[in-house]
């Protein structure tokens, strides 16, 4: 800080051997415009103040400098004592010389030296690369400085520059650094508090991760080594031991994973893939047709998985799962209603969704399990899967899935851009809901309810050529004309009579997988090779539920009890559907559909 006539200033920055001040009232309401820049020893006022001084600020001599005021008029400042200004002021010497009292850093907390302040580009001393660079959670460089930490921004011409890792939080600090070699600079200075504590914990957590991979230890004693010597305020801002154990067994499962292959011919399943994690540890590839084949089919399945399935009498398959654009396969999973509860069992990487490839993976899935076949089969709406089922089990009940269903019509929304008007009007938004309530109603009376949601959807919201197309889109799927059947039979998605004894449970579970699946799926665009990992772990899970299961244990089917409530309440709807006029149905069963 810098005293001065009884003015106070704050350091503003450095350029060569000036410093320059601005008056420290410029941050509060007064907002004074004083400036000033000190050239050695020498104080020279560069902008007047709109603020008073104040008698109490006490000053003191400092090597017996002088003030050199800029006179109005005056384009040029003396370099030294003992030069007058080009316009004719003279040089007054002032009674009470400057005192320079000091520059508190934010993070060392003690009086930085005068030949620190005017040194350019404050250079900061030069650490060891271990004591400045470590990572991120995510593996990418940090720098650490003075308390701070930085998260690369950009490199040019063998500078790297850094931004503060609040300046993404709700604190937007603006601390910028950069590094050449390994010398700091800070070019902007933080207006969030430095955290040795943070470092410390994130060193500590690399540690942890870095030991992760090198040591053979169990995951408790890897993180008792880590911890050894930490303050409580570092082991307070760590995740939670149990979360830094799973950590440490992920990383152990992820690392020397094989190079991603880039076509369906560079797969390599290697054994540690190859066996389930479970206790049994049995053989999880079910059917691999080899690099060879153009169109090659891998299929993952234990033997007790293929067991449990044998065993429902209910099966479901899936296939709505977003490929990515680099993506050379699709998911296939089989599903199956093992002590009421939907379980993935099977999954099956596609080449493409021709019927030719569901019908060879199916009738492997049939001749793994002998004999039993099932007496349902819950689908999403491909009709190459239903043709594949009805010709390998004719016996079989085809039926289609009420998320699968509500996720067509969503889908046919999008595609006619209705979805913008979707989002804006509740009232469009609800008419739209009710088409999916005809899934819930009994067969006789589809075909008159939709002709009345039609009429009445084109009456109030305008007989367009979008709602005309998106009425003609049901039609073809789903309703059907005179002289035309729809691509899918009312019997078979009509699920009103599932649903009043088994499966609003089943929908919810299939729409519980789907998502969670997806994520799983979403991992094969990154590394083949983690896809196996994830779906290993997927496995592991299943297994257990399954045991609990088959030990008797009742799992609740929900994830929250509002949902329970929920399904509770649609059941007493459809239930009581024979003493409801159409219009309160539809009302009543509208509030539960929901588009994902």
């Amino acid at each position: 800080m810098l005293i001065h006539n009884g003015y106070k200033y704050i350091r503003e920055y450095s350029r060569g051997l000036n410093t320059y001040w601005c008056c420290k009232e410029l941050r509060t309401k007064i907002k004074c415009r004083g400036r000033s820049k000190t050239v050695g020893d020498q104080v020279i006022e560069t902008q007047p103040h709109t603020c008073i001084p104040s008698s109490s600020v006490v000053e003191g001599p400092l090597n017996g400098s002088n003030t050199v005021q800029k006179p109005q008029g005056c384009n040029t400042l003396p370099s030294d004592g003992g030069s007058q200004c080009v316009a004719g002021a003279s040089k007054t010497p002032v009674s009470s010389t400057p005192k320079i009292v000091s520059f508190i850093s934010p993070i060392q907390k003690k009086p930085i030296k005068k030949e620190v302040l005017n040194r350019p580009n404050k250079k900061c001393p030069k650490p060891s690369p271990s004591e400045i660079f470590t990572t991120t959670t995510r593996g990418n460089q940090m720098l650490v400085h003075k308390g701070y930490r930085y998260i690369k921004d950009y490199g040019k011409a063998g500078r790297i520059y850094w931004a503060c890792k609040e300046y993404k939080t709700n604190e937007k600090c603006p601390g910028r650094a950069k590094t050449v070699d390994n010398d700091v600079f800070v070019t902007q200075p933080h207006s969030c508090v430095p955290s040795l504590t943070l470092i410390e914990a994130t060193r500590i957590r690399n540690n942890i991760l870095q030991a992760a991979k090198t040591s053979r230890e169990s995951p408790k004693a890897v993180i008792n080594q880590c911890l050894a010597g930490a303050s409580d305020a570092v082991i307070a801002t760590l995740p939670k031991i149990s979360s830094l154990a799973t950590t440490i067994k992920r990383k152990r499962r992820l690392q020397g994973l094989p190079d991603n292959p880039r076509s369906r011919s560079e797969i390599v399943i290697h054994e540690d893939y190859r066996k389930t994690r479970t206790q049994l540890k049995e053989e999880f590839v079910l059917l691999d047709t080899g690099a060879g084949d153009p169109d090659r089919l891998i299929i993952f399945a234990s033997s007790t998985d293929l067991d449990r399935l044998s065993r429902c009498g209910t099966w479901l398959a899936d296939s709505s799962f977003k490929s990515g654009p680099g993506a050379f396969y699709h998911l296939w999973v089989l599903y199956g209603l093992y002590w009421n509860r939907v379980v993935p069992f099977v999954y099956c990487l596609i080449p493409n969704k021709s019927e030719e490839v569901y019908k060879r993976a199916l009738t492997c899935v049939l001749n793994s399990i002998g004999e039993r076949r099932p007496m349902m089969f819950i689908i999403n709406f491909e009709k190459s899967v239903e043709n594949v089922i009805r010709s390998l089990i004719p016996q079989t009940h085809v039926a289609g899935c009420w998320f699968h269903f509500n996720q067509a019509i969503w889908q046919s929304i999008q595609k006619l851009g209705l979805n913008t008007r979707f989002d804006q009007e509740p009232e469009y938004a609800l008419a739209l809901k009710k088409f999916s309530v005809l899934a819930l109603c009994d067969v006789q009376n589809v075909f008159q309810r939709f002709e009345h949601l039609a009429d009445h959807f084109l009456q109030q919201f305008g007989d367009t050529e979008a709602h005309q197309d998106f009425i003609e889109n049901i039609e073809n799927m789903f309703i059907g004309r005179p002289r035309r059947s729809p691509l899918f039979p009312i019997e078979m998605w009509t699920s009103k009579y599932i649903t009043e004894f088994q499966l609003p449970s089943t929908k919810n579970s299939v729409e519980f997988w789907n998502r969670n699946l997806q994520n799983i799926w979403s991992s094969l665009r990154q590394n083949f090779f983690r896809f196996l990992v994830r779906i290993l772990n997927e496995n592991e899970k299943v297994d257990a539920i399954c045991s609990k299961l088959d030990a008797g244990e009742e799992l609740s089917v929900y994830s929250k009890v509002e949902y329970k409530q929920a399904n509770q309440r649609l059941l007493e709807i459809i239930q009581n559907y024979s003493n409801l006029n159409e219009n309160d149905y539809f009302t009543q069963c509208v509030n539960f559909v929901y588009f994902t």
